[in-house]
């Protein structure tokens, strides 16, 4: 059951509507489009240097740090779910080194890419 309102599609002049938020709210025509676009635009995972390597090092980070670093600052208990770099590659940070690693929960790896776009960082 769907939680919000349905809305229209994300893409221009699309008034199919939509409901879940992880389909980046696209139609199934729209969202099949879309993620092929943004793979072609960005190239795959593997390409992009997110090789086996990186899975074993990410997998070992969460293993380490099963709560979201930055809940638990603030006394908050969040099982971690992603890996965030803390100096973006883009800027010269070891992809690898687990110093440059932070173990967040999905709401707080988004709220730190927004706090980056807003101050003008690349990720």
């Amino acid at each position: 059951m769907p939680t919000s309102p349905p809305r229209a599609c994300n893409s221009n002049g699309c008034a199919a509507l939509v409901y879940a938020r992880s389909d980046r709210g696209r139609c199934p025509e729209h969202r099949t489009a879309w993620f092929t676009e943004d793979r072609t635009r960005r190239g795959s995972a593997n390409e992009r240097g997110y090789t086996h390597l990186w899975r074993k090092v990410r997998a070992r980070k969460l293993a380490r740090n099963p709560v979201c670093e930055r809940c638990d600052e603030h006394g908050r208990t969040t099982g971690a779910a992603m890996v965030h770099h803390i100096q973006p590659i883009s800027r010269g940070g070891d992809r690898l080194r687990m110093s440059n690693l932070q173990a967040l929960c999905r709401p707080c790896h988004d709220a730190v890419h927004v706090e980056l776009d807003r101050i003008g960082a690349t990720a």
